[in-house]
Order: C-alpha cells, then structure tokens, then sequence
C-alpha cells in the first residue's frame, strides 16, 4: 500500500469543507492571525542610558555610577550599553522609599 500524499488543506478548502460564508471566513482568518500574534510577542525595545535616567529621574552620571556599583547591568549591543525595560523597573521596585 502506497502512503497518501496529501496536501495541507488552503482556507478556501477550509471554507468549502465547514461551509463558512465569507464573512465566517474573514473571521477565521482573523481568529488565526491572532493566534500567530500571540505565539510570537514582540520583543521591547532596549533603553540607552538617556532613556534609564529619564525613567528613574536622574542624571546620566547617577546611572553610570549605579551601574558602576553593580545595581543593575547592561546588556552590550555593538559597544553600547543597552537596559531591558524590565530590569530597570525591578531596580526601581527594590529601591524605591517608602513612607515608614
């Protein structure tokens, strides 16, 4: 018995075979698109220094001796330091001053 060599079925057999309308289909089709979407989230952008002492309100020389202490780390992008969004905010959750 030989195997059966099927192609993968298009949306136009899949409207055909589900008996969709057109605006079904359309539906469908933007049902999937989100699927994708979802399954590949984008990526933030990285902060330049400028962008970490704007969010924490600092001078550009606070952020570097931060990262001179160590606090947080850049991450190297062609030479340049590069801050995840994220990191920058777990700095701020650590370090902020609350009322006592």
């Amino acid at each position: 018995m030989e195997p059966s060599h099927t192609q993968s079925p298009t949306l136009e057999h899949l409207q055909q075979e589900l008996g969709l309308s057109d605006e079904g289909m359309n539906k469908l089709e933007a049902f999937l698109q989100c699927l994708v979407e979802d399954c590949v989230p984008a990526l933030p952008p990285l902060w330049t220094i400028k962008d970490v002492a704007t969010r924490l309100n600092v001078s550009k020389r606070t952020v570097e001796t931060i990262i001179d202490e160590g606090k947080i780390t850049p991450t190297w992008v062609r030479g340049q330091r590069r801050f995840e969004p994220e990191v920058i905010e777990a700095y701020l959750r650590r370090n902020v001053d609350r009322p006592g």
